[in-house]
């Protein structure tokens, strides 16, 4: 069986390279960080191989570098992405310690400041040593993806963790305070696991309909109760979205919940709360059928059926981004010159030629079809871009370009065994 040089990319991020040729076709999985930036504006730049010294940079860096970090021990991601962000660093990029990613980094705690404006991705190491550890000059550019509806759909997924949600709540209630979000475009939905091996079925699980839904225990409770705590928020949800009652009401049920029971995760704490907003029906367990089920221990977003997960500082930005028509409330942060329907439009605007906006997704960087302007002279003689001086010796480059592509295409198997 052939090896295939494709792999998945992660799912709602664009990360490409344009440079060299012979790598711009490679796709693979990527870990997105649930802190920083979600980098929804395009940004490009050489990924360069770097050292650190006590989990910190030994050196600052330009927007248009993105350092590639191969061995980080002992140092939080969070921590790494904040020293880089005060080192110049718009991106960076964590070689996963194997082949696999963590697909959703998430901060060393969730009381950390989160205003720090840097994109956080993990690649596996198989790409770095079978591909980018053999050029000098790798160029690449990524974005977060944005789907744009006249009115865009919001759904808020809590954890379950009082401490993690909260952001996330409270992001939500600042979407209303805007823009008025109503029932008919919100939706909210809670998070639970598959169980494994790790787990306690009795303490971190419950059972309906015979399938588990679980969560992991913390030092307050344990996971069968978080579970329960979420469901009684689902019930109170699934009580109310359908009548007269404004979406205010639940949106303040939650504040509250968080702040009476964020240290008493027992059942009757949050029972408690719902009865002050006049829920008293108990737990619905058959709507955990049509719930989220995931691998990750955080709240988050979905807009227009997109996943974000950073909290409360980027929602009303992504929520602009999303709608094809942003009403009076979306003040374009990037440039007030640039609106925000123009970002994504594939037409470069004068307002939006900045690194700030992204360069209207570097609509205003392109020279013909997939050329850019930083891959002029970067050292690599690109197919798009043949009038350049990379291009002058067209022997070696030419040469070298087949003999990659032959033997990715022939060569295979040899190239994974050799690895």
């Amino acid at each position: 069986m052939l090896f295939i040089l494709y792999v998945f990319l992660g799912v709602n991020s664009i990360f490409k390279i344009h440079s060299p040729d012979s790598l711009s076709l490679l796709h693979f999985d990527i870990g997105l960080a649930a802190f920083g930036s979600p980098g929804l504006y395009s940004i490009y730049g050489k990924i360069t191989e770097v050292r650190l010294n006590n989990c910190k940079p030994t050196k600052r860096y330009s927007e248009n570098i993105f350092p590639l970090v191969l061995n980080y021990p002992n140092c939080y991601y969070s921590e790494l992405a904040y020293e880089f962000y005060i080192s110049g660093a718009k991106l960076i990029i964590l070689v996963s310690l194997n082949d696999t990613v963590d697909y959703v980094m998430i901060p060393k705690n969730y009381s950390e400041p989160n205003n720090y404006n840097i994109v956080t991705l993990m690649i596996p190491r198989y790409i770095y040593t079978s591909y980018f550890a053999f050029f000098d000059s790798i160029l690449a550019s990524y974005t977060y993806d944005i789907i744009q509806t006249k009115v865009p759909q919001v759904q808020l997924v809590i954890s379950g963790y009082y401490e993690i949600d909260e952001n996330y709540i409270q992001g939500i209630k600042y979407l209303y305070d805007i823009f008025n979000i109503s029932w008919s475009n919100f939706e909210f939905s809670i998070l639970y696991l598959n169980y494994s091996e790790n787990m306690s079925i009795s303490q971190d699980c419950i059972t309906h309909n015979s399938n588990y839904y679980c969560s992991y225990g913390t030092e307050q409770s344990n996971g069968s109760t978080i579970i329960n705590n979420s469901i009684l928020s689902l019930s109170f949800y699934n009580s109310i979205s359908s009548s007269d009652t404004p979406l205010i009401l639940f949106l303040e049920y939650l504040i509250k919940l968080i702040a009476y029971c964020s240290n008493n995760y027992t059942l009757s704490c949050s029972q408690k709360i719902a009865e002050d907003f006049g829920y008293t029906s108990g737990l619905n367990y058959d709507l955990l059928e049509t719930q989220v089920m995931k691998n990750i221990n955080t709240g988050f977003y979905i807009i227009n059926n997109i996943e974000y997960y950073w909290s409360d500082l980027w929602l009303n930005e992504i929520y602009c981004l999303s709608s094809e028509n942003p009403n009076n409330g979306c003040i374009n942060k990037c440039d007030s010159k640039c609106e925000y329907k123009e970002i994504n439009s594939g037409i470069c605007y004068n307002g939006c030629n900045s690194s700030s906006c992204g360069y209207s997704q570097l609509a205003c960087l392109e020279i013909v079809e997939d050329c850019y302007y930083f891959m002029i002279s970067d050292g690599n003689c690109n197919a798009k871009c043949l009038k350049e001086s990379d291009c002058e010796d067209q022997t070696g480059g030419s040469f070298v370009y087949v003999y990659i592509i032959l033997v990715a295409i022939l060569f295979p198997i040899t190239l994974l065994i050799v690895w």
